[in-house]
């Protein structure tokens, strides 16, 4: 009885003791958060994270303040980068002027890494040749996709089908630097004082 005294005595003294503390440095003297641990950190098992209505979440580093935090999405999705393929079947020969993804450019960044159209092109203009355009852009809020193959059409003007590629990318890990303007003054080389600041 006296034994079970003392380690519950103890105990509260020990919680008493942390409670006492704003911030607790493990291998630092100094700790510079509520938790400041100089060292590496091993997690042997975590579970599903639930916060609120939101079931799951993701813990990042944050290079700059090397604090860790927890992304959060509301759709559930864990994960920072996505990936998805865009079927876009029997469009206008081989065009697609706007395609609403319906994906928010406030929480995403939507890139085109890669595409494929299943058509034979013929040339309908004066150039010779049909380069590909094809990219995401912002419109009201969320990610559009155009894609077209320019002075050119189908044969037999029959509508194609594409299929494109897109790393669909959680903006809490992005961050968004300046706008680099150079004047390239008719030249095919150029080079940049400096990296990009912020990088």
């Amino acid at each position: 009885m006296i034994m079970i005294k003392i380690k519950l005595f103890s105990g509260f003294l020990c919680f008493l003791s942390l409670s006492c503390f704003s911030q607790v440095g493990i291998n630092t003297n100094n700790p510079e958060a509520a938790l400041d641990i100089n060292g590496n950190l091993k997690v042997r098992t975590m579970g599903a994270v639930s916060i609120g209505s939101v079931n799951n979440a993701r813990l990042v580093l944050d290079n700059s303040t090397k604090e860790v935090k927890m992304i959060q999405s509301s759709t559930g999705n864990p994960f920072s980068m996505n990936y998805t393929t865009y079927r876009l079947r029997n469009v206008n020969l081989d065009y697609v002027q706007d395609y609403d993804t319906k994906i928010s450019a406030t929480d995403y960044t939507v890139v085109v890494v890669g595409s494929a159209f299943d058509r034979a092109l013929r040339i309908t203009g004066n150039i010779g040749y049909s380069p590909m355009n094809i990219y995401a852009f912002q419109s009201n809020g969320t990610w559009h996709i155009t894609a077209d193959y320019k002075d050119a059409g189908t044969y037999g003007n029959s509508n194609g089908n594409w299929s494109i590629n897109c790393l669909i990318i959680s903006n809490n890990i992005l961050k968004t630097l300046p706008l680099i303007s150079i004047n390239m003054n008719g030249s095919e080389n150029g080079s940049v004082g400096s990296p990009p600041a912020g990088l």
